[in-house]
């Protein structure tokens, strides 16, 4: 997600090609850890269209804003260094057709 120019057109677009009943689940880097700044840092030395790394309220906001529902926001470090998110949500409906 911190390499989307438009993050919100960016789900919408995701929004509009997921079944109904689908999930989306995307993992990112997780603004707030204590490595943020260096992380930050070397993205955009190394990789200069990195646009930005989000909070988990901002990354939870960009679900919510673009219609997904049951959106969980989950953040955890793999080690000292990595502080992650996990963004799961789903676009409300069914795969069973009515009767």
């Amino acid at each position: 997600v911190h390499y989307f120019k438009d993050p919100r057109s960016a789900f919408s677009e995701i929004m509009r090609v997921l079944r109904p009943g689908g999930r989306l689940v995307i993992t990112d880097w997780r603004r707030g850890h204590w490595t943020y700044p260096f992380i930050q840092s070397s993205l955009w030395l190394q990789r200069r269209e990195c646009r930005r790394i989000y909070r988990p309220c901002e990354f939870g906001a960009l679900f919510d804003d673009t219609g997904f529902a049951d959106v969980e926001i989950a953040r955890y470090n793999i080690n000292w260094l990595w502080g992650l998110m996990t963004g799961t949500a789903s676009k409300s409906g069914s795969l069973i057709p009515p009767h």
